[in-house]
């Protein structure tokens, strides 16, 4: 460990000081690898128990474990640990193995807390709402509560981009105990809202994000700012319109990333007349947007004895994988800091009359396994410019041969690609399953020639003397001095791979190539926007000056409008024929 400051003793010191948070960071950032090569695994643990920082506890833990299987004291701390998280399988498993080794493990006076030191910190969940009077929380589980006898309860499994969230049920009622721990952060809580009787009491509208918008926003400041934005004005739009058919909706930012719209129902009616009038009052709404989802709960008429159906998150609790705490929203949108005053308001109404067949109805959903992941960590990325500087054998390439790597540096440069130097790239680096991803990725981000493949080409690569002919600008300003002594065959940039394994898989790009890479792109960016401003700046004076203020051209119709004083170019491309 190079830092001296991320050593056991100095956060031991943080910890049992002022400085608690200030420890918890420093835990995190020293097992940010894994643990410290040779030092004990059960001393991180205790460290981590103390801090409150349970997930870090769990893996510490672990590797006690592994390293001495026999000892009961890791076991004991594990499902005591998975417990407090809701992971019962976990749990299970950990007492079945203590209880294999002979039992319980005594805990060591000495490893106990220090005095004046809270080892309930929490793992750093948001502030909770102001303190609930009982009555408050039973009104609480009379407005969210659902089917009897059970609640359903939140895990995560992992961390990052890799973590998996989802659901346990638990087979004890609903009740202020369990509800004071959930707004404390100490629980996560869910509830099936098909009651027993196949009978419902709440209707709940799960606003979210399509997984192509996602997909699009993912790491992109302004997209994701503008989804939130989609997000937060469709919730608003969707409330009024409920508000209009008589409901009385409460709007909750989830926690995570989208809008749940409760609304509670008076006369507990049939699970199957709140779905299909869910779905009656999702037909008659105004058009949403396309990048927003919308799933009506309950999801299942009925349930089969022994099942549960679907869940539903209650609201003011911590979402384990985002570590965001849900919120009741007020009438802008925004989070209410008190949101007891609003609870003790609401009303329960009826159905809106007659609403309940008149729009068509998808099938009842199959009741969900409880043990399954809520929601997936997202894809791994598709190919990049970082990729050109990790994968084997296009590294192999662009060192051996300096007149392909010229050709990609300023396709990279300049973002374009001319019919000749296309023709290169394709039968050349195209022979190659990589080489086809790189070839697709210069096509998508370069304009001039169309650049997109398939599967690789068989046969013969391009050779030297024909990258020679169709690249004269390239080949005679870049020096190449490629040697193939001994081979029989002609020469072509490929032969450059002979000492590499074409079978072997190639490793992930490093971080710093692709922040590397990022930096490139961003300043390309820029530079491109750049020059885009000033030549708009430029034909908008230009369009200004013609009758009408407009041009057509070969790919479509250009003309400038004035809104308050300000030209602003528009284009309009000409139908497809």
């Amino acid at each position: 460990m190079t830092d001296p400051a991320l050593d056991l003793p100095a956060i031991q010191r943080l910890a049992w000081s002022d400085s608690p948070q200030t420890a918890r960071e420093a835990l995190t950032d020293a097992l940010a690898d894994g643990l410290p090569a040779g030092q004990d695994p059960a001393a991180w643990a205790r460290l981590a128990e103390l801090l409150g920082a349970s997930l870090l506890a769990i893996q510490c833990w672990q590797a006690a474990h592994a390293e001495q299987p026999q000892a009961p004291l890791p076991l004991e701390r594990l499902a005591l640990l998975y417990g407090a998280r809701g992971d019962a399988a976990r749990a299970a498993a950990s007492r079945a193995r203590l209880a294999a080794l002979g039992g319980p493990a005594e805990t060591d006076p000495a490893e106990e807390a220090p005095p004046d030191f809270d080892p309930d910190l929490e793992d750093a969940p948001p502030p909770g709402p102001p303190t609930a009077t009982h009555a408050d929380l039973l009104r609480f589980v009379d407005l969210f509560g659902g089917r009897a006898g059970v609640h359903a309860r939140q895990w995560l499994r992992g961390s990052g981009q890799r973590a998996e969230v989802g659901w346990s049920p638990v087979d004890t009622p609903l009740g202020p105990d369990l509800v004071a721990s959930h707004l404390r952060g100490d629980l996560t809580l869910g509830s099936y809202l098909v009651r027993h009787g196949d009978r419902s009491a709440q209707l709940v509208f799960d606003l979210d994000a399509t997984p192509e918008a996602l997909e699009r926003a993912w790491g992109h400041p302004q997209r994701a700012d503008a989804l939130r934005e989609t997000l937060h004005r469709t919730g608003l739009m969707l409330r009024e319109h409920l508000r209009g058919q008589g409901l009385a909706p409460l709007l909750v930012d989830s926690g995570f990333k989208g809008r749940h719209l409760w609304c509670f129902v008076d006369g507990e009616p049939l699970a199957a007349d709140v779905r299909a009038a869910g779905h009656a009052l999702l037909h008659g709404a105004p058009r949403l947007a396309a990048e927003v989802s919308v799933e009506v709960f309950p999801k299942q008429d009925q349930v089969r004895p022994g099942g549960l159906g679907n869940l539903v998150k209650l609201p003011l609790g911590v979402h384990l994988r985002s570590g965001r705490r849900s919120a009741l929203l007020d009438e802008a949108g925004l989070p209410l800091p008190d949101p007891w005053p609003t609870l003790r308001a609401v009303r329960r109404t009826t159905l809106p009359a007659g609403r309940a067949r008149h729009a068509p109805l998808p099938p009842s959903s199959p009741e969900p396994t409880p043990e399954l992941p809520a929601e997936a960590a997202p894809p791994a990325p598709p190919f990049c410019e970082a990729d050109l500087d990790a994968q084997p054998r296009l590294v192999a390439l662009r060192r051996g041969c300096p007149v392909l790597r010229e050709v990609i540096d300023q396709a990279l440069n300049t973002l374009r690609v001319d019919a000749e130097a296309a023709v290169v790239l394709e039968h050349s680096l195209g022979h190659l399953a990589e080489g086809v991803d790189a070839v697709n990725y210069l096509g998508k981000v370069c304009s001039g020639a169309e650049l997109r493949m398939g599967s690789p080409h068989r046969g013969s690569p391009i050779s030297c003397a024909r990258i020679r002919q169709r690249l004269p600008g390239v080949t005679q300003s870049v020096p190449c001095a490629c040697s193939f002594e001994g081979e029989h065959r002609y020469p072509h940039p490929l032969l450059h791979l002979g000492g590499v394994e074409p079978t072997a898989p190639p490793p992930p790009a490093l971080l710093e190539d692709q922040v590397a890479a990022l930096g490139r792109l961003e300043a390309r960016l820029r530079r491109l926007e750049e020059e885009r401003d000033l030549l708009r700046r430029h034909v908008a004076d230009r369009l200004m000056q013609l009758p009408g203020r407009r041009l057509v051209a070969p790919e479509g119709a250009w003309w400038v409008e004035e809104h308050d004083g300000m030209p602003v170019v528009r284009f309009e491309a000409h139908p497809a024929t």
